[in-house]
């Protein structure tokens, strides 16, 4: 048996100068034809079956396509598992009674779908995040229908995150956001009517961000001159102490390379966000460079993340270190704008040196310290 499935033009309307995109379905050497409803005029048209990159619509009008071509295919599939012959009347039965087709549809294939289509629009580090909620939600569910995602499954699925995964409220909200992005883009595409978790309320608390204050950096710039201190332990310092004092994030510091440093100032394509950022390089922080190697050569030989953590562990237990807080290795970032403000650099300069686009995230870091606002009260004393 002969079946095939392909978008063609047909039903010219001479006065808005289109054609109709039909989706055309053979079934044991016998041709349907479908109205997608969709419009595109002949020169916009690909031999392939989809909408030329140069018309200003061809990525709606394409995903539009993609997902009804994908219904089709899941509906002929589908049919001899569910024990039916594969002729148009079945074929009809569910690929035109679109509610109950839709609801059979794999939600993992839409998240793979969305994620491709965006891959060229949407920053890396999006993407990132999409691609590991999708592999988070496998854990929970390894297969999940549109028909599964409820409030119920919400849920379900918050409560495996909590008890299982330990993941905060926080956490649970951004994953969630990410689920009500796709079934509101699943909306815009047609393939439900409804959000089905319209009634599912998003909650947030307000974040601690932790940080070190200038003495604690002082503290870890003695350390580095301790004979009893390893050199794994020293060598792992320098590069934590280098992100204090520029702000780079743990993946931008782990692919530096000394022609990334020109005239004493870093400036790269930050990974996460794909914008460029440049930073000059403090004394703190040019003191911490390791000798030139060549050009296309790693600065630092930075170990994983993991291990990162665990190292600052290590040295914040140091007699000689003592710091009673859970720092992390992004810390180091916090400490560098906090820092930065409580020293006098303006907020919008701050903002730039992080690479942020937007102000508002730079003005998290906005809160000064007792000894900052002790300073600034002395100035009443002046007059």
């Amino acid at each position: 048996m002969s079946n095939s499935i392909k978008f063609e033009l047909k039903n010219y309307n001479k006065s808005l100068g289109s054609y109709f995109i039909y989706l055309r379905v053979t079934i044991d050497r016998k041709i349907k034809r479908y109205n997608t409803e969709q419009r595109i005029e002949e020169k916009y048209w690909n031999t392939k079956g989809f909408v030329k990159g140069d018309y200003p619509l061809y990525i709606k009008i394409n995903r539009i396509l993609e997902t009804i071509k994908g219904r089709a295919n899941n509906v002929i599939a589908d049919l001899p598992m569910n024990k039916e012959e594969i002729t148009f009347e079945n074929f009809e039965k569910y690929f035109l009674d679109k509610n109950n087709n839709n609801n059979k549809m794999d939600f993992y294939a839409f998240m793979q779908t969305f994620i491709d289509q965006k891959k060229n629009i949407y920053k890396p580090g999006v993407i990132k995040m999409y691609k590991g909620e999708m592999s988070k939600m496998k854990k929970f569910k390894p297969e999940v229908t549109f028909g599964d995602v409820n409030y119920n499954f919400l849920i379900g699925y918050e409560n495996y995150m909590r008890a299982t995964l330990g993941n905060k409220t926080n956490t649970v909200t951004k994953t969630i956001k990410k689920i009500k992005a796709l079934t509101n883009e699943a909306i815009r595409q047609g393939i439900i009517k409804d959000n089905p978790l319209k009634d599912y309320i998003l909650k947030s608390e307000p974040t601690k961000r932790e940080f070190l204050t200038i003495e604690e950096v002082g503290k870890l710039e003695l350390f580095l001159t301790q004979e009893d201190v390893s050199e794994k332990l020293k060598s792992f310092l320098k590069y934590f102490l280098f992100c204090c004092y520029t702000g780079l994030r743990y993946e931008d510091l782990k692919y530096l390379k000394f022609e990334d440093i020109l005239g004493n100032i870093i400036k790269i394509k930050q990974l996460k966000t794909s914008d460029y950022v440049s930073i000059p390089l403090s004394d703190r922080a040019l003191k911490l460079l390791p000798k030139f190697t060549g050009l296309g050569n790693i600065i630092f030989k930075v170990i994983a993340n993991q291990k990162c953590n665990e190292y600052l562990k290590i040295i914040m237990l140091y007699d000689s270190v003592k710091i009673n807080k859970n720092i992390s290795f992004h810390c180091s970032r916090h400490t560098f704008a906090t820092i930065s403000l409580n020293i006098g650099i303006p907020l919008d300069v701050v903002s730039k040196l992080l690479g942020h686009t937007d102000i508002k995230t730079t003005q998290i870091y906005a809160k000064l310290l007792d000894s900052t606002k002790i300073t600034e009260m002395q100035k009443w004393n002046s007059f």
